[in-house]
Formats: C-alpha cells, sequence, structure tokens
C-alpha cells in the first residue's frame, strides 16, 4: 500500500483517475511488494487474473512497465531500513548462549522504544 501511496503522490498519474490507470499500479505495487517481502513469488498470470477480477484487461508488458515506472518514481528507495529492523539483525548477532526469552525481551524492549521514539 505504501507503493501505491508514493506513487499515486510523486508523480503525475494523481491527475488521471481512470479505473484502468489506478488498477494497474495497485497490480505492479503488489507484485513489486510481493517480491520484496514474501518467500514465495506469485506468477504474472496469476497478477493478471487478479486484474481481471478488477475489471481491467492489462497485458504483461503494461504490468512490468508500470513496474519500472514505480521503481523509477520512487527512486528506488523501496526498501529503506528500520530502526527495528537494525535492531533485529543486531539481537540475531548475540551468541547463542543467551536465552530465547532474554531475546525476545530485548526485540519487545526495542519495538516498545522505537514506537516511543516516532511518538515524540
Amino acid at each position: 500500500m505504501a507503493y501505491l501511496d508514493q506513487m499515486f503522490t510523486l508523480s503525475a498519474l494523481h491527475h488521471r483517475k481512470d479505473k484502468e490507470n489506478c488498477s494497474l499500479v495497485a497490480i505492479a505495487s503488489l507484485k513489486l511488494a510481493i517480491k520484496l517481502f514474501e518467500p514465495r513469488t506469485m506468477n504474472m498470470d496469476d497478477m493478471l487474473k487478479l486484474g481481471t477480477t478488477l475489471g481491467c484487461n492489462f497485458s504483461h508488458l503494461a504490468v512490468v512497465e508500470m513496474e519500472r515506472d514505480l521503481l523509477w518514481t520512487l527512486s528506488w528507495n523501496i526498501f529503506p531500513p528500520t530502526a527495528f529492523c537494525l535492531a533485529y539483525h543486531m539481537i540475531r548477532m548475540f551468541p547463542r548462549e543467551v536465552v530465547r526469552t532474554s531475546r525476545y525481551i530485548m526485540q519487545e524492549l526495542v519495538k516498545y522504544m522505537t514506537e516511543l521514539a516516532v511518538c515524540t
């Protein structure tokens, strides 16, 4: 959802609000998010079927081009690290002797502290 929002904010697409364009950006954003965050990918045919359920007919090329436009519009800033992400990786580097419950407590404290930092 963040990619879709950023694409409409940063590009001129928010002036062209036809259903076809909105659906194409949504499908390309979803495809990109799945590639980055899901362990398994969704093949292009399934993405196109999803587009047809939205009432639009896209080609493979249209989705790929919109994904490329999305990447260039966002200046390839699609996976910014967060404070919690850094802390998670630091905690993972602790020796194995550190008890699992201790790691969990540290992760929860880090999560709480990063949320608190954002609120102020």
